[in-house]
């Protein structure tokens, strides 16, 4: 047998607004006796049932940092909302759903955020407190966040400053301003971490896409800092100081610059002096030696003698000018191995990480239509 219940409301009006002195005798009279706490039922032994729609107006906020989503359907709350009754059970206080979704036809827009689903299910849950059944309506609510004011303005500079770390090993490897590069980049990076981490969760349960990108490019661009130093240092290594192995040279003189492609123009180099060649050639110790076997004056002795020693000198510089532009070809061969493979790195690295969301989100689509 249906039942109908005549549900009366007030409203509280504002100070300074006077109601007829009848309207204030009938609401006294009214509720003289009322009590919120009654169920409106006729027959205590029957349920009332409340039949729930949500409609909501407006998305307003996300509080990204506290995990906190505004909307003024509720002050505050997560994605989830439920809807229930703590003091009567199902027995007494049923729940019915109207409509499977949240009802977004008067929605506005938000900027920022774009809702993607809004559906609500019915709950019978027995807790462990209490041997009866509670009824609830929880409504999850998908949002998706609208990619193009983020990826203007955090995307695309966090790429441009990752990239801009290969350019270090594109400089000449004596370039003193390699490493003020590479300071420079990390300083951007740790201010544009500075504004990062005001917007994205404080939480340790999950690293957002962003920050492990950011953290990505900050261990790029300190290993490119630890590689300039080592580069600098053997671009100004000297026979002096070091000695080059054979293995070295084998390997970054011989072997590598053909993987490279990179050609060491020695021979023009030769071509263009060939009347020095063969000066120092001439008086070369040995030649310089046979004249001092011939007996001739001290004057002429002590010249050749100073010759002597000149042409020594000057050979040995030669020596240790091959033996320095052969150290200095090593950095660069070192320099070009490390700007392809950091441009590999780099675009693998960037590629992986954005693609993760993609891929998560394919894997759940085709698990959702497998599962229906």
């Amino acid at each position: 047998m249906a039942r109908k219940f005549t549900l009366l409301c007030f409203f509280s009006f504002p100070k300074g607004v006077v109601t007829s002195e009848a309207e204030q005798r009938l609401l006294t009279k009214l509720f003289e006796n009322y009590s919120r706490y009654t169920r409106p039922v006729e027959n205590v032994s029957e349920a009332v049932t409340v039949y729930f729609e949500v409609s909501m107006s407006q998305l307003v906020k996300v509080d990204e940092v506290n995990q906190i989503m505004e909307t003024n359907l509720w002050l505050k709350h997560n994605c989830s909302i439920k809807f229930g009754s703590w003091t009567y059970d199902k027995a007494k206080i049923d729940l019915a759903l109207i409509g499977s979704t949240i009802n977004l036809d008067n929605l506005w827009e938000n900027g920022e955020w774009v809702i993607m689903d809004a559906s609500g299910f019915k709950h019978d849950i027995k807790y462990n407190c209490c041997e009866e059944v509670y009824a609830d309506i929880t409504y999850s609510l998908y949002i998706r966040r609208l990619p193009l004011f983020y990826t203007v303005n955090m995307i695309i500079p966090c790429l441009l400053i990752s990239f801009l770390t290969v350019l270090v090993f594109y400089l000449p490897s004596d370039c003193g301003e390699k490493v003020t590069l590479c300071i420079s980049v990390l300083l951007s990076l740790t201010v544009f971490l500075l504004v990062i981490t005001e917007i994205i969760p404080s939480t340790s349960l999950v690293i957002p896409l962003i920050g492990e990108y950011l953290l990505f490019t900050m261990i790029f661009i300190i290993l490119s800092i630890v590689i300039t130093v080592f580069v600098l240092n053997v671009h100004y290594r000297t026979p002096k100081t070091h000695t080059m192995p054979s293995w070295v040279r084998t390997i970054f003189v011989e072997l590598l610059p053909r993987v490279m492609f990179m050609v060491r123009p020695t021979k023009d180099w030769e071509a263009e002096k060939p009347q020095q060649i063969s000066v120092i050639s001439a008086c070369s110790p040995d030649f310089l030696d046979s004249l001092l076997a011939i007996s001739v004056c001290p004057e002429i002795q002590q010249t050749i003698e100073n010759v002597k020693y000149v042409a020594e000198n000057i050979k040995l510089q030669n020596q240790c000018n091959e033996v320095e532009d052969d150290w200095k070809y090593v950095a660069m061969v070192i320099d070009r191995i490390c700007l392809w493979l950091f441009i590999l790195v780099c675009v693998s690295g960037t590629v992986g990480l954005f693609l993760q969301p993609l891929m998560l989100g394919a894997e759940n689509t085709i698990a959702e239509t497998s599962g229906g």
